[in-house]
């Protein structure tokens, strides 16, 4: 063989080898470049382990998008190397320096898990989903230097620089995620200076609300790049940068509420996946734990726990001012776990709790009446052994926390709650009632959920404002019926109506009592008189939802009274004053209405410094008051603990008005309403309403009518006056247990605990439980109320029961009268046979 034949030779073998490990290596390419982070992906978006243990790297669909690049690109690239197609070798490099960019940065991201990578591929294979992206570069890199010298090869346009299509791919995720860098940095800020107003302001203006909402709900990310960051810092005794702090659930409550100014709670959970036990579950999951089951926070919504439909029948006695209602709740729960149902209701005002029924098995079982201690230690008792129990008990003035257990999965629970409540006169002739209505729940209440409503006067009866689906009517003996349907937000927002008092009796007095032979419990209508304030403080809360109510305030502000000392406050991140301390004229009360026209109202704001301004401010002054218009405020911000004993410590005797805008926990409310300087002024559902009582308390003077009850002897009060139900010795009961617990001594407190248990309310010191046996009552050391002893609503006739009476009536009428008609018939008859 010649040397030509083995040149020849050797060159064939050479390009044969060349070709075998080209087609080799583009195996590899095809697998690591373009089936890896293909199946990554959709591995990631089907199960969500990443988002679970670490972070999520698709949150949105662009997220999604950007990802699938990569393996896209790899995968065009490397056909057109494969095929020799270089015409767009141009866009290829666009292409491929994009797909650089996203992989650079999804590989830095996961290179603090690169140890747990190296262990997880070690032990059992799956260490190489997250090593993926690194892959993905590495392979897109090569194929760029692959394409490069294969441009040079062909003389074909030459592949452009990587640094502009890397750095605009860089510039679109950096974009993407700014919203989550911004929440991350932001939150660690107000984590470490809770009073950090740039903080906040970034996180309302730019930050994430559902990155925020997850936090508030514990997502646990244990292998987050920061978590771990956080703990390389802490061994390292360094200072973590104020992105990379842990915030705790509790203070991410507070921190959401006050960028959103919306409850944690009252928000659907994201659909953010994380750790619970050993599986991963998500947010939204139908079947999660309910951690604050038996507990005295309502919490957050549980899934697949809804309120099915809910049904409002009572009967108003317009004459003596006094009402009874009774509620029926039926929750559903579409889970597969047994849930509890808890809601904090908002009574009529001055109303009690004065029954509370479950039905078990289609039996309805009435509850024991008890001090709070007893009958919690029962419900709670019952609810670890999943049985059947319903409790109430006092949460605040005018509000009670209500319990049911268990929910069965994939059926339902029953229970009643009737409520006693006193008649707020508008005038003489005229009286208002609110139903009760859901402050707080842990259930989703559907659109389609019906609320029934059917209230049955003797007076003629109406809505206070005009609402659909609710009519007036006539139902016979000069009685009327207010019925229909409160569709959408009917049990969570005020619905009131108004009663015309005919008669109006200005005493009445009721002898159905528990407090001996002798006495009766008498009720007089008397009309207060308030003094003119000389010294007004004005605190508004800047939160968000007071936004719609800016008009109303300003009309507020317009209404001080001419020469009386004034100061607006308004209670934001930092307390704001928009004026001087001093004596109002006309041209300054403009001026204040003009500024809280133009006063921004943002996220959720605390109101405690501001309350603790305006009473340094007005605490010299004689016959001062402050006005603290503002909305709920669901979570503790400060402890209102020092100004509650500041104020009480004040011996100038000035009253804080306390007027509520909207429906929902006021927690810094709550802490003072124990307090005798603390007066809420009661919203009916109406704004203006609820503007012209303000007003009227603010100028002094008469105030509208009120009901005064007192318990006297029979032969000093005589008998004189409208006799009337024991529902009015109900409300004189809840009144003198207020005055007892209010003394704060012992023996006053068990006197309080003797007279709500004789009354059966739920009180500051007793509460309300039923029990699903009479061996459960007896364990507990409580005893029920039978059905003979507590209140009634009695029975309102259908509209089709009225035309069945009319029409019986009518033939029997009819019968008569032919009777009537053939009996001279018959005498005349009689007497010309005879």
């Amino acid at each position: 063989m010649n040397d030509a034949s083995v040149h020849t030779a050797v060159w064939s073998d050479a390009r044969q080898a060349d070709a075998r490990a080209r087609r080799d290596t583009g195996v590899l390419t095809l697998f690591f470049g373009v089936l890896l982070p293909a199946f990554v992906l959709l591995f990631e978006a089907m199960t969500h382990v990443c988002a679970a243990i670490s972070f999520d790297p698709i949150p949105t669909v662009w997220h999604v998008a950007l990802v699938a690049l990569v393996p896209v690109a790899n995968a065009v690239v490397l056909a057109a190397l494969w095929s020799g197609n270089l015409a767009h070798t141009r866009s290829l490099g666009w292409l491929n320096g994009a797909a650089i960019g996203v992989a650079l940065v999804y590989a830095i991201n996961c290179s603090v898990l690169a140890p747990v990578m190296l262990v997880g591929m070690i032990v059992c294979g799956l260490g190489i989903v997250p090593l993926a992206p690194a892959l993905s570069l590495v392979v897109a890199v090569v194929l760029r230097r692959r394409l490069r010298r294969r441009a040079v090869a062909d003389s074909v346009p030459g592949v452009t620089r990587v640094w502009a299509p890397l750095l605009a791919a860089v510039a679109v995720l950096l974009a993407l995620s700014a919203p989550t860098v911004v929440t991350k940095v932001a939150t660690g800020m107000a984590a470490s200076d809770p009073g950090n107003e740039r903080a906040l302001q970034l996180l309302r203006d730019y930050g994430d609300d559902d990155e925020l909402l997850a936090l508030c709900f514990g997502a646990n990310r244990p292998l987050a790049p920061e978590v771990m960051l956080t703990a390389l810092f802490g061994l390292s005794d360094l200072r973590p940068p104020p992105g990379l702090r842990k915030i705790p659930t509790a203070e991410a409550r507070k921190l959401y509420y006050r960028v959103t100014g919306t409850p944690y709670s009252a928000v659907r959970p994201p659909k953010a996946h994380f750790v619970a036990g050993d599986r991963i579950r998500s947010q939204s999951d139908n079947n999660d734990w309910d951690f604050d089951q038996g507990r005295d926070a309502v919490a957050a919504r549980v899934g697949g726990l809804s309120l099915k439909r809910s049904e409002y029948s009572g009967t108003v006695d317009a004459e003596a001012g006094v009402a009874y209602m009774e509620w029926v709740l039926v929750f559903r729960n579409e889970s597969e776990v047994q849930r509890e149902a808890r809601a904090r209701i908002a009574l009529p005002p001055g109303g009690v709790v004065s029954r509370l029924t479950l039905w078990v098995n289609g039996e309805e079982r009435e509850a024991a009446y008890s001090c709070v201690r007893k009958v919690t230690a029962a419900y709670k008792s019952v609810v670890q052994r999943r049985r059947d129990p319903v409790l109430a008990r006092h949460a605040g003035r005018g509000r009670v926390l209500v319990q049911c257990f268990p929910v069965p999965p994939g059926g339902e629970m029953k229970t009643r709650i009737g409520v006693t409540a006193p008649l707020t006169l508008e005038s003489h002739d005229i009286g208002m009632l609110r139903l009760p209505y859901f402050v707080e729940r842990n259930f989703s209440i559907p659109d389609e959920a019906a609320h029934s409503l059917v209230l049955a006067s003797k007076g003629r009866i109406a809505t206070m404002l005009p609402r659909s689906g609710v009519r007036s009517r006539t139902a016979g003996n000069g009685s009327f019926v207010l019925e229909g349907m409160l569709t959408g937000t009917g049990a969570t927002e005020p619905f009131t109506c108004r009663v015309l008092r005919r008669k109006k009796c200005a005493q009445m007095w009721t002898g159905e009592h528990h407090e001996g032979e002798g006495k009766i419990v008498r009720q007089r209508i008397v009309v207060p008189t308030l003094p003119a304030h000389a010294s007004v403080v004005i605190v508004i809360d800047g939160s968000r939802r007071m936004a719609p109510h800016r008009e109303r305030i300003s009309q507020i502000v317009r209404q001080i009274p001419d020469g009386a000392e004034c100061s607006v406050l308004v209670a934001g991140d930092s307390v704001r004053r928009l004026n001087e301390f001093g004596r109002i004229g006309r041209q300054a009360r403009r001026r204040l209405a003009e500024a809280v026209e133009g006063t921004a109202f943002e996220g959720g704001c605390d109101n405690v410094p501001a309350l603790a301004r305006a009473r340094e401010l007005i605490s010299s002054r004689p016959e001062g008051a402050v006005f603290w218009l503002h909305a709920t405020q669901p979570v503790k911000l400060s402890d209102p603990a020092s100004l509650v004993a500041d104020w009480n410590r004040d011996a100038s005797n000035v009253k804080l008005y306390s007027v509520q805008f909207d429906s929902g926990p006021s927690v810094a409310a709550k802490e003072m309403e124990k307090s005798v300087w603390f007066e809420r002024i009661p919203g009916f559902g109406d704004p203006e309403d609820q503007v012209r009582r303000l007003v009227a308390v603010l100028r002094g003077g008469p105030q509208a009518p009120a009901f005064e009850r007192e318990c006297v002897d029979v032969p000093a009060a005589g008998r004189a006056g409208l006799e009337t139900s024991s529902h009015v010795a109900r409300l004189w009961a809840y009144e003198r247990v207020l005055a007892l617990v209010a003394a704060e001594d012992g023996h006053a407190r068990e006197a309080a605990l003797r007279l709500a248990s004789a009354y059966r309310l739920v009180t500051p010191v007793s509460g309300a439980v039923v029990l699903e046996t009479r061996e459960q009552y007896s364990a507990a050391g409580l005893d029920p109320a039978d059905s003979e002893s507590v209140p009634h609503t009695g029975a309102v006739p259908e509209p089709e029961t009225w035309a069945l009476l009319a029409v019986g009536m009518a033939v029997m009428a009819l019968a008569n009268m032919k009777t009537l008609r053939r009996v001279p018939r018959r005498a005349r008859a009689s007497r010309g046979a005879a």
